[in-house]
């Protein structure tokens, strides 16, 4: 789990993400959820967790009242992100 946190973490930098910069977490209970929470956390980010069940409606005004920089949503869900690809892990 550390190797998979410091990748994330690193990947998380490359896209800019530092102290201040907000990123979403779209994913249920899963052990990619707390990979992505101590990623961020590794990366000075700020967590904006979001619930998976969330409607995309909800998702997006969730993401635009937080400002999120990132998102990392599951695989199979990134359709649910308006974002550009760029954005979205």
């Amino acid at each position: 789990m550390r190797t998979d946190v410091l990748s994330l973490s690193k990947e998380l930098e490359r896209l800019g993400c530092s102290p201040g910069t907000r990123v979403g977490i779209v994913l249920g209970n899963s052990i990619e959820y707390f990979v992505s929470f101590f990623a961020i956390s590794a990366a000075g980010a700020t967590i904006v967790p979001l619930l998976a069940r969330m409607t995309d409606y909800e998702i997006a005004g969730y993401l635009a009242d937080a400002d999120v920089s990132v998102v990392i949503i599951g695989k199979n869900q990134k359709s649910r992100c308006s974002r550009s690809s760029d954005g979205v892990l």
